[in-house]
């Protein structure tokens, strides 16, 4: 069982330093890009840049990290987690603002304890999950994983991070 908990660990392995979930997958597509070798032409660097894509921002940030590049970074993914609590917001239109927030916030907190383990990796859900379920999902992967208050979700609703 410890072998696969280290498996599954994300945490950088000494052997390699490279996290281990889909991001060996991603190196090991376009080896040349760790030893310094040819720069990939258009086609392969698309290839690569959609498989980037897909990684959770955690990795993918550490990646573009490691290799000197940049996938928008953090601003990026709270643009993403602000958007996607934006778009949330229309499946508790009926109620006022601060009791959507609170809906919001006891549904995502509701997510992350019961279903976020088994879903952190995937990059979409299945066709068959809800627009509901696709949105808390959605959330959780940008805020990587971390809770939102309904302070914080309010003054998402009106496009303010409230700082």
């Amino acid at each position: 069982m410890a072998d696969r908990r280290r498996q599954r660990s994300t945490a950088p392995s000494p052997a390699d330093g490279l996290p281990r979930t889909g991001t060996a997958k991603v190196i090991a597509a376009d080896p040349g890009a760790t030893q310094g070798g040819p720069a990939p032409d258009d086609g392969r660097l698309a290839a690569l840049l959609d498989q980037l894509r897909q990684l959770p921002p955690d990795e993918a940030a550490w990646i573009a990290a490691r290799f000197g590049g940049s996938t928008g970074g953090h601003a990026a993914r709270l643009a993403e987690r602000d958007a996607a609590v934006q778009h949330a917001r229309r499946f508790w239109a009926g109620k006022p603002p601060t009791a959507a927030a609170h809906a919001l916030e006891l549904a995502l907190n509701d997510y992350l304890a019961r279903v976020w383990r088994r879903e952190r990796e995937m990059a979409e859900l299945a066709a068959g999950a809800s627009e509901v379920h696709r949105s808390l999902h959605r959330i959780a992967r940008f805020n990587n994983g971390e809770p939102l208050g309904r302070r914080q979700i309010f003054n998402l609703f009106n496009g303010s991070r409230g700082r």
